[in-house]
Order: C-alpha cells, then structure tokens, then sequence
C-alpha cells in the first residue's frame, strides 16, 4: 500500500508540475494560439474616394466587385463530401479564365487560404453561385466584397489622373500623389468559429466599419481637356516627334484647364502596350526594355521632364523690363536694329 501511494503521489506531483507549466509558463503562448484557431478576422475594404472634373464630371470612381477565394480542405458538399480538386480546377478555368493547371495548383494547395481571382465583376460571381447552388457546395469558397478602380473615360488625361495598383493604392499621378486622402480606412470584422472553421454569430462579435475616403475636384475641363489632346495627337503624328505635352492655363486665377501628354494610355488597362508605339515588336523586347517602356509612357512629362523654355521665358523679359522702367504694360512691341545699338 506504502508502495502504490508513493506512485500515486510522484504522479499527482507530476501533473501538478506539468500543469503549472501549461498555465504559467506557456499560458500565454496557448492563450494567443487558441485565439488565432478561434477567431477570424475579415478585412472591410474602404471606398476610395472619386476624382471629378471641375465641372463635376467623373474621372475616377471606385466600382463594387468581389475577391474569390477557398479553403482547399474545406470546400465540401451538403453531405460533408469534399470537393474534388480537378472539379474546383475545372469550374474555376471555365469562369474566371485561368490556366487549368493553375487553378488545380490552388485547388490542391495545402495552404489555409488561396486566392483564386481578384476584382472579379457581378456576371462571373453569379455563374459561380449559379454552380455551387447546383450542386450543393456550401462550404470552404469565400467570395468578399472589394472595390475596383474604374475610368470612364479611358485614355482621357491619364498622364495626369495615374492609376492603382490591384489594392487599390494609387502607383502614378494624381492617384499616387493623393492617395492618402483618396484611400480612406479598412474596417475589419472579427467573428468566433466553430470547430469546422465556420463563423458564429454571438456577442464577441467585433464590428469596425470602414471609413469611405474623400473625393477631389480637379481644375481641369474634361471638354478642353479633350480638344487639347486631340490636337496634341494630330501634332505628334504630323511631325513624326517622340512625344509631345500641353498645358492650358486659365489667366485669370492660373488653374490648369487641362495637362495632356501624347502618347498616352487606357487607365483601365495601363499594362497593355498597343499605346506605347511598341506593339509590333513588343515580344522581341526583354523584360528590363518593356519596364523602360511603360514608366516612360505613364510619366506626366509637362512636370517630370526637361525642356527647352523657349518662348516660356518672355514673361521673365517682360518682367524684367517693367521691373527696371525700359517699358510699360502698353509699350508697342520695341525692336532695335544693329546701327542704332552700334
């Protein structure tokens, strides 16, 4: 008996360790863990803000489309079968354009979370629906709000507007340049899950909406802006030049009517190279070539490049001269010829 108690003590005191162990020292280690297996926090993307002209006309919006994405060991039938992975593969290259043996890649990833097509519009999400409704999938394939930048106007001053990059950040121009008043605030969502990782609804549940960003009002006329670069084009092309820029200014408060740059891009495809002249033999450039290319054709050249400032510089003869008294603002154009300097 003295025996099977001594046993029964070193292994009381044994767990008595060990949980202290647990508790003290690795609690917290298993506390943050625990919280991460439970939880899921989801990412509210913000409204960025819209660019308009000075007469209110839209030059950029921000247009609801959806981010589809799985959890490849959970994309399950009603039954709790899971998903064949050359099914998710077969479904997800037929909707959303993918290479087949990309889309199996994702659809037999280990990983927790895969993304399977980014900005994607209304019509696709809805064949997509159509087929897991089909078919009773009903679980382990997200589909998540996000937002799109979109351009009505396409090529119309994109030198000067730029565009995002796929998280919507501003890479270039007005759009880069702005961007922290554009983009706005991510709210986020936290919610508890079950042990299947489905979400469940309860008083824990943390909700922190999105904060929209601010719009802008630009000087620019889209009409003006619109004659200024159809004539810019005509000019380029007539004189077979590299490139050519413009800026109209109103005289009266020196807003800028309109700043355009030919060539120039569809903002709504800023990675296509039929308009930087180099269509035809774009496949025979190597990669650093098409780099080049591209950041020169997105470049607002009227303020990133040097020029020549030819007749720019009379305003500073002029000031000049009236500064010193030589002439005043109703003088007659001066001229002098060489006998009456000599």
């Amino acid at each position: 008996m003295q025996f099977i108690g001594a046993i029964v003590t070193i292994g009381f005191i044994a767990v008595i360790v060990k949980l202290s162990y647990i508790i003290f020292i690795k609690g917290n280690d298993y506390k943050k863990s625990a919280y991460a297996q439970q939880t899921k926090s989801q990412i509210i993307s913000s409204n960025r803000g819209t660019i308009f002209d000075s007469n209110g006309k839209v030059l950029a919006v921000s247009v609801s489309v959806d981010t589809v994405s799985i959890n490849p060991n959970k994309v399950k039938y009603e039954n709790g079968k899971k998903v064949e992975p050359e099914v998710l593969a077969t479904k997800f290259a037929e909707i959303f354009g993918l290479e087949y043996e990309d889309a199996l890649a994702k659809a037999s990833s280990e990983s927790s979370v895969v993304v399977i097509a980014r900005k994607v519009e209304s019509d696709k999400v809805n064949l997509l629906k159509e087929w897991m409704n089909e078919n009773n999938v009903t679980s382990g394939i997200n589909i998540d709000e996000d937002f799109k930048r979109y351009y009505p106007n396409g090529s119309l001053a994109s030198t000067l507007i730029g565009f995002c990059g796929t998280d919507n950040t501003g890479l270039t121009g007005l759009e880069a340049k702005w961007n922290d008043t554009l983009v706005g605030t991510s709210g986020v969502l936290t919610a508890t899950l079950d042990v299947n990782g489905e979400a469940i609804s309860d008083e824990d549940e943390e909700y922190v909406a999105p904060e929209n960003g601010s719009n802008i009002y630009l000087t620019i006329d889209s009409y003006i802006q619109g004659i200024a670069e159809k004539y810019l084009k005509d000019a380029v092309e007539e004189n077979n030049a590299g490139y050519g820029g413009v800026i109209l200014m109103d005289p009266q408060d020196g807003g800028i009517l309109a700043m355009a740059n030919y060539p120039d891009y569809d903002l709504n495809d800023p990675q296509n190279p039929v308009y930087t002249g180099l269509s035809e033999e774009w496949d025979n450039l190597t990669d650093k070539e098409k780099s080049e290319a591209k950041y020169k054709l997105w470049a607002n050249k009227n303020v990133s490049y040097l020029y020549e400032p030819g007749s720019t510089f009379k305003t500073v003869v002029a000031s000049i001269g009236l500064e010193e008294g030589v002439v005043e603002t109703d003088t007659a154009d001066v001229e002098e010829d060489e006998e009456s300097e000599e």
